[in-house]
Order: C-alpha cells, then sequence, then structure tokens
C-alpha cells in the first residue's frame, strides 16, 4: 500500500522496530550475565537469533524504499527520497551544510523545491476544497431563503408571492434585496451572513500536519516536565545511594539523557511541520491574490489599488506565515501552565501561588502591549500602502514628471510618508523591547 502511495520512509515501522530493539536488549542482556545458555542452550540460541533478525529489520527501516518513484531529475531535493529517520535528524541536508562549511555554495550546489510544496501541487488541492465550501454555503443559503419565504407566507401581516424563477434566481434575487429582508426577518433584525470561510479551508487542508505537529509538541513539553523529576530522583539517589544499586544511578542519568534527546528530536519536528505548513500557506495566498488581480474588474480595480494587492501579498502573507511558527508555542501553553504548577507545587508546596499570582498579574500589561503593537502594525500598514501606491504612481507617470519637472515635489511626499513608517516602526520596536524586558523578568520576580 505504501509502494502505491509512494511513500518512501514510513515512521511507524521504523519506531515499532527500534522500541522493539531497545527493549529485547534488556532480557537478552540479562541472559547472559545469568548464564542462562548453560541449562537450555537451544532456546538461548532462538532467542538470539530472533533478536538479530529484529536487529538486521530494524537496519533495513533506515534505508528509504525508493521503489516505484521513477524517474528523478538531478537536482531532485534530497527530502524526496529520504528515510523517515533522515528527516527527523535532518541527515537529507547534511551534505549541502558540509559543503557550506568547506566553500561558498554556488547556484549549481543547490537542489529545487520539494513538489510537495510547488504551487502547481498546491493551488488545484486548494482550489477543489475552496469550490466545495462555496457550494456548501451556497446551498446553506439556498435553505435559509427558503425557511425565510416560508416564514412569511404564514405571517398574517406580510404576504409574499413566491414567483416562478429557479432556485438560481431565487439566491440572486432576494439576497441582496433589503425589502425583502425586512418583510421576512421583520424589522430591527439583521440576516445573518453566510459566507465561505477561508479559515476552514486552511484546516482541512493541513489537518493531518496540524495534528501531527500538536501531539509531537505535546510530547516534546511532557518530556521537559518529566526532566525535572528524573533530575530530583537522581540526586535523591546519589544523597542515600547504598552499595550493590549503581544500576539505577546509570539508569537514571541515561534515562535523562535520552529523554532530553528525544524532546529534541520530536520539539524540532512540530517546529519544521509548522514552519512548511506556514510556507504552504503563504505561497496558497499570493498564488489566489495575484490570481484574484488578473480577473478583477474595473470597479474591482477603484477600490483595491495595486499598492494594496502588493501589500497583501508582500506583508500580509508573509504575516500570517510567521504566526505559524508561534501556533503551537501558544497552542500547549495552557498545559504547560498547569503541568508545571502541578509539578511545583509536588516540590514547593502552597507557595508556588505566590509565583503563580505575579504570573497572572502581568496578563494585563501584556494585552495593553499586544493591543497597541496590533494598533502600530495597522498604522504602519496604512503609511506603507501611501507609500507604495504613491511610488507606483510616480513610475507609471515618469513622463508626466519629467516633463513638468515634478520630481522633487513627489521624492519630498514620498520622503515624508517614509519618515512616518520608520517612526511608527521605532514605536513597534520600543514596545517589542518592553515587551522582551517583561517576559525575561517575569521568572525571577516569580523566584523572589
Amino acid at each position: 500500500m505504501e509502494r502505491r502511495c509512494h511513500v518512501t520512509s514510513s515512521g511507524l515501522p521504523f519506531t515499532t522496530w527500534f522500541f522493539l530493539v531497545i527493549c529485547d536488549a534488556v532480557p537478552l542482556y540479562s541472559k547472559i550475565m545469568l548464564k542462562e545458555y548453560d541449562p537450555a542452550l537451544l532456546k538461548f540460541c532462538m532467542f538470539v537469533l530472533l533478536y538479530a533478525l529484529q536487529v538486521l529489520v530494524f537496519l533495513l527501516h533506515i534505508k528509504a524504499d525508493n521503489f516505484g518513484i521513477g524517474y528523478l531529475p538531478p537536482r531532485t531535493s534530497p527530502e524526496v527520497t529520504a528515510s523517515f529517520i533522515s528527516r527527523y535528524l535532518y541527515i537529507w541536508i547534511a551534505r549541502t551544510l558540509f559543503l557550506g562549511w568547506r566553500r561558498d555554495l554556488e547556484e549549481e550546489d543547490l537542489f529545487d523545491l520539494n513538489p510537495d510544496y510547488a504551487t502547481k501541487k498546491l493551488m488545484p488541492e486548494f482550489e477543489e476544497k475552496w469550490h466545495m465550501e462555496v457550494s456548501k454555503c451556497r446551498k446553506k443559503r439556498l435553505k435559509q431563503v427558503y425557511k425565510m419565504e416560508k416564514r412569511a407566507l404564514a405571517s398574517s401581516s406580510h404576504s409574499l408571492q413566491l414567483t416562478e424563477h429557479n432556485e438560481k434566481d431565487l439566491l440572486v434575487e432576494h439576497t441582496n434585496n433589503s425589502t425583502y429582508n425586512t418583510l421576512v426577518t421583520g424589522p430591527g433584525r439583521k440576516q445573518k451572513q453566510i459566507i465561505p470561510s477561508l479559515i476552514k479551508v486552511m484546516l482541512k487542508m493541513g489537518a493531518k500536519d496540524l495534528t501531527v505537529g500538536f501531539v509531537q509538541k505535546c510530547a516534546a513539553d511532557g518530556l521537559q516536565m518529566l526532566s525535572p523529576i528524573i533530575l530530583s530522583l537522581l540526586i535523591s539517589y546519589t544523597t542515600d545511594s547504598k552499595g550493590g544499586d549503581e544500576w539505577k544511578g546509570y539508569s537514571l542519568a541515561t534515562l535523562l539523557f535520552v529523554s532530553q534527546l528525544i524532546r529534541s528530536v520530536v520539539f524540532n519536528g512540530s517546529f519544521w511541520r509548522a514552519q512548511i505548513y506556514g510556507m504552504n500557506i503563504k505561497t496558497i495566498l499570493i498564488a489566489a491574490i495575484y490570481k484574484k488581480s488578473l480577473t478583477m474588474d474595473n470597479e474591482s480595480k477603484k477600490e483595491s489599488t495595486i499598492g494594496e494587492i502588493v501589500s497583501l501579498m508582500s506583508v500580509d502573507c508573509q504575516r500570517i506565515q510567521d504566526c505559524f511558527n508561534a501556533f503551537y508555542l501558544g497552542a500547549t501553553a495552557p498545559l504547560q501552565v498547569v503541568g508545571i504548577i502541578a509539578i511545583l507545587y509536588m516540590y514547593l508546596g502552597v507557595s508556588v501561588f505566590a509565583g503563580f499570582i505575579v504570573l497572572i498579574l502581568t496578563v494585563p500589561l501584556n494585552a495593553y502591549l499586544t493591543a497597541k503593537q496590533q494598533e502600530l502594525q495597522r498604522n504602519n500598514l496604512n503609511v506603507k500602502d501611501a507609500r507604495l501606491r504613491l511610488t507606483n504612481e510616480a513610475l507609471s507617470g515618469m513622463k508626466v514628471l519629467k516633463l513638468y519637472a515634478w520630481e522633487e515635489a513627489f521624492q519630498g511626499k514620498i520622503d515624508a510618508l517614509r519618515s512616518s513608517e520608520i517612526k511608527v516602526l521605532m514605536k513597534i520596536a520600543y514596545i517589542n523591547m518592553i515587551i522582551s524586558i517583561c517576559f525575561n523578568m517575569v521568572p525571577f520576580l516569580c523566584q523572589q
């Protein structure tokens, strides 16, 4: 089945055989130390043979199965043919990193983009799901219109004759008719607007990646909270250790190291998925905005200038991508707070709530700074849009500018807008500095 779907390496078999090899290593060691091969040599040999086969199968799962992929161009991304362990440890990009360490990279050293992240693969899927969302909203609108007409017919004070229109004409005629809406919904009542949701479409496209990334981030947070407990047990062992139980110390130290190693791999995997998903969303939005700008009529072009369209593609889409970089941090923050407070309560008791109260008191300050930052971001976008619009007008009417010698006048206007934009950016930088100070100062206050 995986070969038919062109899956080069699956994580489930690799993880299964990895844990089998690790778990069976303990009884193998016990059998050797207890010399169980003397009374039952055949049984011991069969167990060793079985363990050797498990190790062999595990080693075979390290390499990717590239059967059925077909011909690949010379500059194909190594990620396409990378195995499961290579994807999570980023071994597939190690050659490029090593080459960049030895000398400066050139264009011939770089590989092409992964086909899974290309626009020609993402856009058809997006358009298909978007059309499904639009058709679903149309059906809901039709149901809403029929319910309203039935309600209007049942009303004694407002009677309405149904015309011989089909469903499509009926929807187009009555959706934007204010008199009809007043008759159906009644005075003072607004009709609920049903519009297609872009957020739903985006979530449907990345539901699998978002779910896997969320599970990985929760696992990473759990391993992070497990480290203080293991460290506490290790400190207790070193203070109250007895002879003959050295294996406990080795086990705790190994468990502490392995837990942090796995946490690093899992956390980076979730962060990588968030970045890839954000990049795909940015690619889809830029392509959709560009495609829409090519099919706009004259009325729509009057409402949306070229500067606004460029700002949407260059600024807003990038901000949406940046939001997904911190998506899992915000999604798992409540779980982290609850888990950490529970662990601290086990060791510190009631005094942990004093630090928690200090943490709660900083929430209004952070909320105010975030709201102020968003307001400044909106002002920055407005100023930037005005500057881009004026720059575009100057470039498109360059002959007129030269003819009437208006270069200095337009340059002064553009410089004034740029100065206003820099002032807003400076205020945003100050607010970011204050937020960073609060972020680093709160842990110190909680400790006190």
